[in-house]
């Protein structure tokens, strides 16, 4: 039987968590503040395999899970943003169902325990399906005041209700994965504030960190730094709209064996990783950069504004893009689109285009009165300054005329 633990944290002050001033000293992660000044203590819940809060887990599981699927273009477009769908509203009908079946049950929690696999690979599998990014939560509630969340080994029942704005730290395993999760719920049961997902593979290794912040249920942004299938890391830092997110994408050659050295039953929450500080704390080597609107888990931007750049190994750039995107890749037939690229393996040098792009290729790539070949330093600098671009970028020597 999983058990749910309430236990203080240490009286110390650690990195990324703050000492509120109540009586108990509750520790949190900056960024969250808990606003019921009367609660007792930090609890650290498992959370076991319960159908209700595991399904919610998993979609913050899906978030770093899913969030983003590899995609090779013909000129260097490295990847494709992933996401997770639309699906709350079908999430918010199941949980409905599974209330009205368990209501007919003798003994509640303990059917809560047995069905919570099923319903959890349900809604997981959808997720992973679909794989979408821009909504996450609906208006209505995710738990009733007296729906029972939680037991612990003495048999104890706890209420959603019990747990109104007490920050949480949760843990669940999903697969090979090993999650845990810090946040918290408001009066209306929705997620809201600063919530934390770190997620590890089955040898303890970091598969991935997502950082969320919510009002009332609504995803208002996040970043994340994750693994994905070929051993590169995706960095994303994005604002939520309504119909799209906006925001900058990396990604990083990066490689850790750094096993972590606490488990789902001593976790505390000194323990959880934060993007920005693990960038910064970390050394890894930039691969390729996206600025601009994603729509549908893909670069979709049409403002003309959005610029894609990747780099060489010493970071030096392989191909400067700013102009629209559509489904992922270049794609632009204004015309006013522009490009600055070389290959230096083939010892090409820098050259400069402007003009339509149809599926990361240029249309009238033939065209030499669209087409300078050979730029020099002072070449590159001259078009950035009329273009706009105060990008702080290094180009590659050997790549760049000397005349």
């Amino acid at each position: 039987m999983d058990s749910l633990l309430v236990k203080k944290q240490d009286d110390t002050k650690e990195e990324g968590i703050v000492k509120m001033g109540n009586k108990n000293d509750i520790w949190l992660p900056e960024g969250c503040k808990n606003t019921n000044d009367d609660t007792a203590s930090n609890r650290k819940i498992n959370w076991g395999k319960l159908s209700v809060i595991v399904a919610v887990i998993g979609i913050f599981v899906a978030i770093i899970i899913c969030d983003f699927q590899n995609r090779q273009h013909d000129r260097e477009l490295l990847y494709k943003l992933n996401g997770m769908p639309d699906q709350m509203k079908e999430m918010s009908e199941d949980i409905d169902d599974m209330d009205d079946s368990i209501d007919e049950l003798k003994d509640r929690v303990r059917e809560l325990e047995t069905s919570a696999k099923s319903a959890v690979e349900g809604i997981y599998e959808k997720i992973a399906i679909v794989q979408k990014n821009d909504v996450i939560a609906t208006s209505s509630s995710m738990f009733k005041k007296d729906e029972v969340i939680a037991r612990d080994s003495e048999g104890n029942v706890y209420l959603a209700g019990d747990c109104v704005n007490e920050p949480q730290l949760l843990t669940y395993k999903e697969d090979d994965k090993e999650v845990f999760f810090w946040g918290q719920f408001n009066e209306n049961f929705q997620w809201d504030g600063h919530c934390v997902t770190n997620v590890y593979n089955a040898d303890g290794t970091l598969y991935g960190i997502c950082e969320s912040n919510f009002e009332d249920g609504k995803r208002l942004d996040y970043k994340s730094f994750v693994c994905d299938e070929n051993d590169i890391w995706i960095y994303s830092d994005r604002v939520c709209k309504k119909d799209y997110n906006v925001g900058t994408n990396k990604t990083y050659q990066y490689h850790t064996s750094k096993v972590k050295n606490f488990t789902e039953t001593n976790a505390r929450v000194v323990d959880l990783l934060y993007v920005d500080s693990y960038l910064e704390k970390n050394e890894m080597v930039l691969l390729s950069e996206y600025n601009g609107n994603t729509v549908d888990g893909s670069y979709n931007d049409v403002t003309g504004k959005a610029y894609y750049i990747s780099y060489y190994s010493d970071e030096t750039v392989k191909t400067l893009y700013q102009g629209n995107f559509v489904d992922g890749g270049f794609n632009d037939m204004t015309g006013k689109a522009w490009q600055i690229a070389c290959d230096r393996d083939n010892q090409a040098l820098y050259q400069y285009y402007s003009g339509k792009f149809q599926n990361d290729e240029k249309v009238d790539k033939d065209n030499t009165d669209k087409n300078i070949v050979g730029l020099t330093q002072e070449d590159i600098e001259k078009i950035l300054k009329e273009k706009g671009c105060k990008l702080n970028l290094e180009w590659d020597e050997q790549s760049l005329s000397k005349e």
